[in-house]
């Protein structure tokens, strides 16, 4: 970027399964070289394999960013040969997503496909994920993000999906057959208020050399907020959350 500040265009900001949290990734400041087959000439229906009008294109306008890569040309062109300069250019991502990348570019959920117990992340737009991630964009993102961090989808993950036994950790189509209750934008507020205090909170302790805010208040709020949703009794609430911290009055009192 300090050779030519347009290299910034195709070297993007990426997330490892490690990196994912509960409500928020933690960035630790690596990055990918995001080039498509056939790039800069991708968008266009002319192109198709290997193409050296694209290559030229490529080093005519980022120089700096070829330069570097054409240091590792010999092993970049060995990934696989039956593909590499058949298929698309040496110098290109093996696995690019051709046809859906620029999902990747937008504000998502994000959660490990192979993980004892599923946590999900809120991630910026621009942010690029590993294979090891899913992700889904859409809207509602905090509210659904609320929903999914709760005890209560997890305890459902785990019981009735098995995501955290075996081979079925792996399996991202668990995710899908969720329910989750439709309500209002207005219905949503609590949740996404709560959220945006969790967020807060680790963005201050990101910046900051201090101990890491404590979210656990907000964390307890939702998922009051979240068996309420659901019409759990005090006795459903108590085999999810056995060290459950109100009493069955205290839970009969609160409302949405």
């Amino acid at each position: 970027i300090a050779q030519d500040p347009k290299s910034a265009e195709i070297i993007k900001p990426i997330l490892r399964g490690r990196d994912i949290k509960r409500y928020k990734a933690e960035f630790a400041d690596l990055y990918i070289l995001f080039i498509p087959w056939h790039f800069p000439l991708h968008k266009g229906p002319s192109i198709s394999g290997n193409s050296v009008k694209a290559e030229k294109s490529f080093q005519t306008e980022y120089t700096a960013i070829y330069n570097h890569l054409l240091q590792y040309k010999s092993q970049l062109s060995k990934r696989n040969k039956d593909e590499t300069g058949i298929r698309y250019e040496w110098y290109a991502l093996q696995r690019c997503a051709n046809t859906y990348y620029e999902e990747f570019e937008k504000e998502k959920v994000v959660w490990n496909r192979i993980a004892k117990e599923k946590t999900f992340s809120i991630v910026e737009k621009g942010i690029l994920i590993q294979d090891s991630m899913h992700f889904f964009t859409g809207s509602s993102l905090e509210f659904l993000n609320a929903i999914l961090n709760s005890k209560l989808i997890n305890w459902n993950l785990n019981l009735i999906i098995g995501c955290s036994v075996g081979g079925n950790a792996g399996n991202s189509d668990n995710i899908k057959v969720l329910s989750i209750p439709k309500i209002s934008p207005e219905e949503q507020q609590p949740f996404i208020e709560l959220v945006d205090k969790i967020l807060a909170k680790k963005d201050a302790s990101a910046s900051s050399a201090t101990a890491a805010e404590d979210t656990t208040a907000e964390e307890r709020e939702i998922d009051i907020m979240v068996f309420k949703l659901y019409e759990l009794t005090y006795e459903e609430v108590l085999v999810v959350c056995p060290d459950f911290w109100l009493s069955e009055a205290e839970y009969a009192a609160v409302e949405l």
